[in-house]
């Protein structure tokens, strides 16, 4: 068996008498056998070395081109990211301009001329002034039940639907107000109304009562006007 032989059957050249005769040969000497494997290891074992040779002077290539500290590759990312976390934590959602400018409304005693059913709206003030504002809400509703229209207990119930998370009941009784020819406590519901709006990120919208609210020039036109200077999106 020559060295040639034995190339040409590593490398899958050898015709179907030559295999036939190596076969044979590794059937009947275990020292070829062995032999064998080791040359294809080693041959392997080249392989990977020059192909990792190969990769490491494309990497040393890249970095001799490249005039950029290595360090700035791992800086970079850390000043986004702070500068992201700065952001994030600085700029202003529809939740913190809420906060800022939401106050609940003060509890001060409205009752009507006529007293009939006069002892809900004190028990509901009572509880309002509590910061019970559950109890209080149904009270203010019922006598809003009871009595076809009263803006104090429209406004009162719409607060304290504010103040309970229902804040699509709220939105809809402080519409009521705008909408209805009485205008006691319209001034007021255009307020929280815009802040309701402000709540739900919906600032154009919010935009249009407090415009009203300034223009009125009552006791919210300052802080409307604070708050329309403030507001994104303009």
């Amino acid at each position: 068996m020559t060295s040639e032989e034995l190339k040409k059957y590593i490398s899958g050249e050898a015709d179907w008498e030559l295999r036939k005769r190596i076969h044979s040969e590794f059937m009947r000497d275990d020292l070829f056998w062995e032999a064998y494997h080791g040359i294809r290891e080693f041959g392997d074992n080249l392989e990977v070395i020059s192909a990792s040779n190969e990769i490491n002077a494309r990497i040393s290539a890249g970095l001799k081109k490249n005039t950029v500290p290595l360090s700035v590759y791992f800086i970079l990312p850390l000043v986004a990211l702070v500068l992201f976390i700065l952001f994030y934590f600085t700029t202003k959602g529809p939740e913190d301009y809420f906060n800022d400018y939401y106050k609940v409304y003060p509890a001060i005693i409205h009752l009507p001329d006529s007293l009939a059913a006069g002892d809900i709206l004190l028990k509901a003030f009572s509880f309002y002034d509590m910061g019970a504002y559950s109890e209080a809400g149904a009270l203010f509703s019922r006598y809003s039940e009871l009595n076809n229209y009263y803006p104090p207990s429209v406004f009162y119930s719409a607060v304290c639907d504010i103040e309970t998370g229902k804040i699509k009941n709220a939105s809809k009784k402080l519409s009521a107000l705008l909408n209805h020819s009485n205008l006691e406590f319209r001034e007021q519901a255009m307020w929280y109304q815009a802040l309701i709006l402000i709540k739900s990120g919906e600032y154009d919208k919010a935009r249009i009562f407090l415009d009203r609210v300034v223009e009125e020039g009552e006791s919210y036109s300052a802080r409307g006007s604070e708050l329309l200077d403030v507001l994104p999106g303009k």
